[in-house]
């Protein structure tokens, strides 16, 4: 992203904490897409999480900008806000793995009908073959 302005000492508590907010309204999004699966109100939620981690991104690119032009330790405040951070990001990641499980669990259960539903076809294409009227097998009246 590239700072265009130096960026002040006290930026990196403001950044912290809107990476912190942001976060957890991208857990709030992750929790919410949970029930949504197979429903048409998901594909809004999916947009807002993209924009969500968008911002995050952002945040991140101002915060290496800030540490590249300070060089002093987070202190007390800022390190108990990374602590946040990171438990959060634990959270998504986790509500994340539930989301890509739902999804398998949706996919094998397509693929699994498909499948079903390929073999009911087999079934019509082989008596597609055969006369309609039974006359094959002595069945005509």
């Amino acid at each position: 992203m590239g700072s265009e302005h130096k960026l002040a000492d006290s930026d990196l508590q403001l950044l912290l904490e809107k990476k912190l907010s942001l976060l957890v309204e991208l857990f709030q999004l992750a929790q919410a897409q949970l029930p949504l699966l197979d429903k048409p109100e998901l594909e809004p939620v999916l947009d807002q999480k993209d924009e969500c981690l968008e911002q995050v991104q952002k945040i991140d690119s101002l915060i290496a900008d800030w540490q590249s032009q300070h060089t002093r330790p987070f202190n007390d405040q800022e390190n108990q806000i990374l602590d946040r951070i990171r438990y959060g990001l634990e959270d998504i990641w986790e509500t994340e793995q539930k989301f890509e499980q739902r999804l398998k669990q949706e996919k094998d259960k397509v693929s699994a009908e498909m499948a079903r539903l390929r073999n009911r076809s087999q079934v019509r294409n082989y008596l597609g073959n055969r006369s309609k009227t039974g006359k094959h097998l002595n069945l005509r009246r």
